[in-house]
Formats: C-alpha cells, sequence, structure tokens
C-alpha cells in the first residue's frame, strides 16, 4: 500500500537537506556548521524514511518468494494510532490461524492501510508468507485489495 503523502515527505526532506547542505559550502564560516548539521538531519530523517520503505518492500517480497504460506481469517480491522500522517491513522488487518509445531492460535498484522479494507476482507481467507527460518518475520498479503478503498 502505497502512501503519496509518505512519499511526497521523504523527498522534501532529503531535497530541503541537500539544498542545505550545498548552501553551507558557499556561506561565511559562522553560519557553516550550522547548515551543515541542518542539512545532514534533514538529508538523514529523508534518507531514513526512503530506506525503510525499501528494506520492507524487499522482505515482502523475499518472503512472498520463498516464505511458508499459512491461509488465515480475519479476526478484526484496528485504526494504527500509532502511526498518523497528516492527521490520519491507517488501518490493519489482524488475521490468525493456527500455526506451528504446536498448532497454536497465531495472529498476524498487516502493514499499513490507508483505507479502512473491513469490506473487501470479510468472509475472505488471507495468505500470510512466514520466514521458515524466523517465523517472528513474516508479510500478509493483500495485494488483492484495490489502490484505495
Amino acid at each position: 500500500m502505497h502512501n503519496t503523502s509518505l512519499t511526497l515527505l521523504k523527498w522534501i526532506f532529503i531535497a530541503l537537506g541537500l539544498g542545505l547542505l550545498v548552501i553551507a559550502i558557499v556561506v561565511p564560516n559562522e553560519a557553516k556548521w550550522l547548515l551543515t548539521l541542518l542539512g545532514l538531519m534533514f538529508t538523514g530523517v529523508g534518507g531514513g524514511i526512503l530506506f525503510v520503505g525499501e528494506r520492507n518492500a524487499k522482505r515482502a517480497a523475499w518472503l512472498l518468494q520463498h516464505g511458508q504460506r499459512i491461509d488465515t481469517e480475519l479476526r478484526e480491522v484496528e485504526l494504527n494510532t500509532t502511526f498518523q500522517v497528516n492527521g490520519q491513522h491507517p488501518y490493519r488487518a489482524i488475521v490468525e490461524a493456527r500455526a506451528g509445531f504446536g498448532r497454536e492460535l497465531r495472529q498476524f498484522r498487516s502493514a499499513n492501510i490507508w483505507f479502512d479494507p473491513t469490506r473487501h476482507l470479510s468472509g475472505r481467507r488471507i495468505a500470510v508468507y512466514v520466514d521458515p527460518a524466523n517465523p517472528k518475520r513474516y508479510h500478509v498479503d493483500l495485494s488483492f485489495l484495490p489502490p484505495r478503498g
């Protein structure tokens, strides 16, 4: 699920940070340290957002190819109040299935979804791909959802 606001935000931070670093090159010595520090901070925030997004995409692709598939059922859709963009909180699907050696009931949380997906998920089996070497690494496959509700 791609969020345009977050994409715009990361590129604004990177551009602003690089701009401050370029300006730091041409200004007098008194302001260089402050502009350099601000430039590094802004570039670091934007780069961090970019890095995390790329890492998550690569992990999901690896799990889709190599992970063990588990078919799950929707338990609930929750509002993720720990994260907010432009005053809005994303949703997450919580799915569950019996898995593992003890066949214990296990829950999995999806990535953030920027619309309420309840009507698309109700009554449907949802695939989760689990890393066989590390069961705490998984990907809830919601690729069948439309781009926006």
